[in-house]
């Protein structure tokens, strides 16, 4: 299976991998103090980053079911559009013949009537 990377996609992995390095080397211009106070910051803020990704991941997985359940229901409800389409045809047609033969007995009925009123004359 081929798999697609953009530049983009290209450029953040370099750049997310080359993050490291870069604290270190700003880390190794600072003093003592300030390297231990920037080593603790950098700490929660990469304990948050990940937090944030774990998030971003559930929310993600949690919108991807979301969207599939979406789309049975949807499914599902194509499936009963579809069979209720087909009984109301089936019940249009049903009156559509009932009311055929009721204008038929009434034709007939007059014929009879007509005819027998010629008759009686």
């Amino acid at each position: 299976m081929a798999i697609c990377v953009t530049v983009d996609d290209e450029q953040q992995r370099l750049q997310k991998q080359n993050i490291p390095h870069l604290r270190e080397l700003h880390l190794m211009k600072l003093n003592e103090d300030e390297e231990i106070i920037a080593r603790e910051e950098l700490k929660k803020y990469d304990e948050e980053q990940s937090e944030l990704e774990r998030l971003d991941d559930l929310d993600s997985y949690k919108s991807r079911m979301e969207i599939n359940d979406l789309k049975e229901q949807i499914k599902k409800a194509e499936i009963e559009r579809e069979s209720l389409n087909k009984q109301c045809e089936e019940y249009r047609t049903e009156h559509e013949k009932k009311i055929y033969k009721r204008f038929n007995a009434g034709v007939h009925e007059l014929s009879y009537h007509f005819i027998i009123s010629r008759v009686c004359e």
